[in-house]
């Protein structure tokens, strides 16, 4: 069967060529200057191509191409565009049936309300799905699904959104297998990549704003990728997956409006390992200075969640071992107020079952924690001002809390032998305490509420 319908008004040009049996043609085009082809070769038991175009200047080019000789390779694209000079290009390549039920096929669907908007879709394998709406104008969305007629690089899905005021950029490769992808931007001036050549993974970005950045990269399998980033200007995500079965999700949001200057929260996660959680969580309200936050996780099994309310927050997560928790809040939510900024804090964790938790809701203060071994605690508290916080633990089931509630307090904490037990409270000002612990089995307690003090424990 070999149908084709063509209505045009004002058209410029009009070309289609069709082959072999259940090849269908629909196209309709007004106004002036649009240009539509469709090559629909060698389709047997496939097909089926729809354009309309409304407008001026619009360009539609569908290439649909199969004869496996095989069973159900229906390929179907519909492509709508109304406004002015917007350009599709829709390549389906599937010479090869896959075997098993549903007997699933490509499908496109491009919709482009707006102007000069331009979408490529290229599917070569066979079951891709892909759909590409920009209801905004000067948007560029690219969607490259499999590597050739290979039947490895199958069944991907692909949704693309685009709105607000334009001059978006989305770009999906899958070259992997069942992988899916949505990404959704509002506002002026996003751009999102995702890349997936694994199979499994989950990727989804949504981007409300201006001049968000969103990367995203999946070399592994089942792992999911979750950003959102709200806000007025400038975030940037780059999740990277390497590994297996891992799941991070960032969410960065501010809109002070812009009053000074772009909040830039940065964010990077790296999962090199396999059954690993990230989340990151940063608010700024829009106060000068920007927030970053970095975790990599190149063990299995790890967990670490990272919260960042007011701006100019750092923090780093490495965990290299296995079955580790890591939990950093830093700042409080900002409304008008600016009273919990200029936070560091490193966290990194070797060895196995590691626990280590810092909150500092306050000024410019600093902490580290270096886990090595098994088992070990560490509990980092800052509250006041300026205070600075070491904790070393390598060792088994040891246990460390610092609390610094005064200002320009410093404590340092060192345990290299198991079921050691360290405590430091600090009030006041200037006040210093150091423990080290490298036998087995010690307790120890400073408490320091005045100022100027200086406190020494060796175990």
């Amino acid at each position: 069967m070999k149908k084709i319908l063509l209505t045009a008004v004002s058209a410029f040009a009009l070309t289609t060529v069709a082959h072999a049996n259940s090849s269908t043609s629909s196209i309709t085009q007004s106004n002036n200057g649009n240009t539509a082809n469709v090559d629909q070769v060698a389709a047997a038991a496939g097909g089926a191509s729809t354009i309309n175009q409304s407008g001026t200047g619009n360009n539609a080019t569908i290439k649909q191409s199969d004869d496996g000789i095989g069973t159900a390779p229906i390929q179907t694209s519909n492509v709508q565009q109304s406004g002015n000079n917007n350009a599709a290009t829709v390549t389906q390549t599937s010479n090869t049936p896959f075997n098993y039920p549903p007997y699933t096929q490509n499908a496109s669907t491009v919709l482009q309300a707006g102007n000069g908007n331009a979408a490529t879709v290229t599917q070569k394998d066979d079951g891709q799905s892909s759909t590409i709406q920009q209801d905004s104008s000067t948007n560029v969305a690219t969607v490259t699904q499999g590597v050739g007629v290979t039947d490895t690089t199958y069944e991907n899905s692909s949704s693309i959104y685009q709105g607000g005021d334009g001059s978006h950029e989305a770009t999906v490769s899958q070259t992997g297998y069942e992988n899916s992808s949505s990404i959704s931007q509002i506002g002026i001036n996003q751009l999102a990549d995702v890349n997936q050549s694994g199979g499994f993974n989950t990727a989804s970005v949504s981007q409300s704003g201006a001049d968000n950045l969103s990367y995203t990269i999946q070399g592994g399998n089942n792992n999911q990728a979750y950003t959102t980033q709200s806000g007025v200007d400038g975030s940037t995500s780059t999740i990277t997956q390497s590994g297996n079965s891992n799941i991070a999700s960032v969410n960065q949001t501010d809109d002070g409006s812009n009053l000074s200057q772009p909040p830039l929260n940065n964010s990077t996660i790296t999962q090199s390992g396999s059954n690993n959680s990230a989340s990151v969580d940063q608010n700024a309200q829009t106060l000068i200075l920007d927030n970053t936050s970095l975790i990599n996780q190149s063990g299995n099994g790890n967990a670490a969640s990272v919260a960042q309310k007011d701006d100019s927050q750092y923090s780093s997560v490495e965990q290299t071992g296995n079955g580790s928790s890591a939990s950093i809040v830093q700042g409080q939510t900002q409304y008008g107020t600016d009273n919990s900024f200029g936070n560091a804090s490193t966290v990194s964790q070797a060895g196995t079952a590691q626990v280590a938790y810092v909150e500092q809701i306050n000024i410019g203060s600093w902490s580290d924690v270096d886990q090595s071994g098994s088992g070990n605690h560490g509990t980092v508290l800052q509250s006041g001002y300026s205070s600075y916080s070491d904790l070393d633990q390598d060792g088994i089931g040891n246990t460390a809390f610092v609390n610094q509630y005064g200002s320009d307090n410093s404590a340092v904490t060192y345990q290299n032998g198991d079921l050691n037990a360290s405590t430091i409270l600090q009030g006041g000002a200037t006040n210093t305490a150091n423990v080290s612990q490298t036998t087995d089995g010690n307790v120890s307690l400073v408490d320091q509420s005045g100022s100027g003090n200086f406190a020494t424990v060796a175990q």
